[in-house]
């Protein structure tokens, strides 16, 4: 019998291939082997020696995992990028729009290069129905009616509003539904200007009653809730680095981020994905959280838990050493 497969695909250029590798490495070293991987990279412009790098890294992981993949590196047809919107002065966020015609796959799982694969995304297969366009986790905005740049276009306003930096993408219904020609209508109609959170909100808006909520486990995005409740949520967690700087910026860390950048860190060196210097805790923003912690205690405990939490992030990620265990790094067993 043929071993059933699941596609999975990110993108990247030369200034993320570090988050490229963990997101691929990580997803791939979570594999249960139920399943063969079919690795997806959308090369945005990547040197030949990160892609020679990053199929090395999948071939050692499989030595370890005994689970199975195959790695595609896709150039996007230069009149495609040329019709692609930009955000924040790059149009690389807009180029899983570009999956549906460079893909010859029903379904497929789209991870920003930006996220450590803790727990895998099988889940996203194991729970997908087959109707929905999309599978995913609650973005914080949590409903369609929050990001409303047109609310003319909102048949459904209470639908749940999903991250797209790990989505399932029924590719089949994409191609009837939502061709880059629509997405490019929807860019004109809303305007550019108006798309704060770009292709999700497009995603989010076209995709409405057609969608499949899962565990905010498989994709846990680093705001500062989901930050300060992230040691309790570990070690069964996809880490979403939303936003700047990322783990492997050299910077000082804010509180809230410091236990998920030491876990990237550690990861990193343990896939020998890169040796990246260590982060330490911004100290301004260190003391001002303890403050917080201790004040909203007396006049706004649930505040003040969010802030305690922080606190108790900051001692761990300070005093244990080392995070993360090998059982954490490759597994082989089904999530719970």
């Amino acid at each position: 019998m043929t071993q059933p497969h699941i596609a999975v695909a990110c993108c990247a250029d030369e200034n993320y291939v570090i988050g490229l590798s963990m997101a691929m490495v990580s997803c791939f070293a979570q594999a249960s082997g139920d399943y063969h991987y079919k690795l997806y990279v959308i090369d945005c412009g990547l040197a030949a020696s990160s892609i020679t790098s990053l199929n090395d890294k999948l071939q050692q992981t499989a030595h370890r995992n005994g689970a199975s993949f195959e790695l595609a590196v896709l150039k996007p047809p230069a009149a495609a990028i040329a019709n692609l919107p930009e955000h924040l002065g790059s149009w690389i966020t807009y180029a899983r729009f570009l999956l549906a015609d460079m893909v010859d796959e029903s379904t497929i799982i789209y991870l920003d290069s930006d996220i450590l694969c803790l727990r895998g995304v099988e889940d996203f297969v194991r729970y997908q129905t087959g109707h929905e366009a999309i599978v995913g986790v609650r973005d914080p905005i949590a409903i369609v009616a929050n990001d409303c740049p047109c609310p003319e276009h909102l048949s459904k306003p209470d639908d749940p509003y999903l991250n797209a930096g790990l989505l399932l993408l029924n590719l089949d219904w994409m191609r009837t539904n939502l061709p880059l020609s629509k997405v490019l209508q929807w860019v004109e109609t809303i305007g550019i200007e108006q798309l704060t959170h770009a292709d999700q909100t497009i995603i989010n808006m076209v995709c409405q009653g057609h969608k499949t909520v899962i565990d905010k486990r498989n994709n846990w995005v680093l705001e500062t809730v989901n930050a300060s409740q992230l040691m309790a949520a570990l070690p069964s967690v996809n880490i979403h680095y939303i936003n700047r700087p990322k783990p492997w910026q050299p910077h000082r860390s804010e509180p809230r981020k410091l236990l998920a950048n030491k876990l990237f860190i550690e990861a990193a060196a343990h896939y020998q994905i890169a040796d990246l210097a260590a982060i330490e805790v911004n100290d301004k923003a260190w003391r001002k959280a303890q403050l917080k912690a201790a004040f909203y205690r007396l006049i706004n405990p649930k505040r003040g838990k969010v802030y305690q939490d922080i606190v108790a992030t900051v001692e761990h990620a300070q005093t244990t050493s080392p995070l993360l265990s090998e059982q954490h790094l490759f597994s082989n067993k089904p999530k719970s």
